[in-house]
């Protein structure tokens, strides 16, 4: 476990997944219907107490007519958090990361 503590932004993806919802005055149980799943995974995935997969994701941001862009960054961020903080160095790990980016 690393001795570093990774904190997130205020705003997590489930977060987010329910204040757009509610932006769009939809209930649970529409917006779960128009993509196809069962309207208590949905409110797991909006509580955190379900992970989303990409295509969830995907449907839930064409269903809502948003740009999939603010959703998979925050998706990501989430992702690459967890998987680094299960590191000893979770800074060397990102630099290293980053600097194969360019």
């Amino acid at each position: 476990m690393s001795k570093y503590k990774i904190t997130q932004k205020q705003v997590t993806l489930a977060k987010r997944l329910r204040e757009i919802r509610e932006e769009k005055e939809l209930t649970l149980t529409l917006a779960a219907a128009m993509i196809k799943i069962d309207p208590a995974v949905l409110s797991k995935i909006e509580t955190g107490k379900r992970k989303i997969n990409r295509k969830v994701l995907s449907a839930l941001s064409k269903a809502y007519r948003i740009d999939s862009k603010e959703l998979l960054k925050l998706y990501y961020s989430e992702y690459i958090l967890h998987l680094l903080s299960l590191e000893e160095n979770p800074k060397e790990f990102l630099i290293y990361t980053l600097k194969s980016l360019k």
